[in-house]
């Protein structure tokens, strides 16, 4: 059972770097637009107890043939008003479906071919830091 899994887990690996991988794309030349940032923030927000106290790190952007895809920390506090500690996350899709896995969840399908995205040596990621474009913003109103 245990050969199978791992059979199984390398496909999956393999997989997730045809997917994801950014070799032969070149850069978009204006980025992702704002219904992307918006369409993150609201993907992460799903994910979290408490959005608007989110902080983020070390948030890298790459593409590949799909879109755009995320890779970065988040540190937010919990139900009990309490920071839990910085969290790695991905998030990918375009503005009208997005997904946003942290590395707390199941480690299996979508967790280990984004945690696999955002460590391989050939991911080719846009320059900047982008922690500031998922900060929280107060509806306008």
């Amino acid at each position: 059972m245990l050969k199978s899994n791992a059979r199984g887990l390398a496909m999956l690996i393999a997989a997730g770097h045809c997917i994801f991988s950014t070799s032969a794309l070149a850069a978009h030349p204006k980025g992702p637009d704002s219904a992307f940032w918006r369409s993150a923030r609201e993907s992460i927000d799903h994910k979290l107890t408490d959005y608007t106290t989110a902080r983020f790190s070390d948030v890298k952007l790459a593409q590949n043939d799909e879109g755009y895809f995320l890779c970065g920390e988040v540190n937010a506090k919990d139900a009990d008003g309490n920071f839990g500690g910085w969290i790695k996350f991905s998030t990918f899709g375009d503005a009208s479906k997005m997904t946003t896995v942290l590395a707390t969840e199941d480690t299996t399908g979508p967790a280990i071919v984004l945690k696999g995205a955002c460590a391989w040596p050939d991911t080719k990621f846009l320059p900047g830091e982008y922690s500031s474009k998922l900060t929280f913003r107060p509806a306008a109103r």
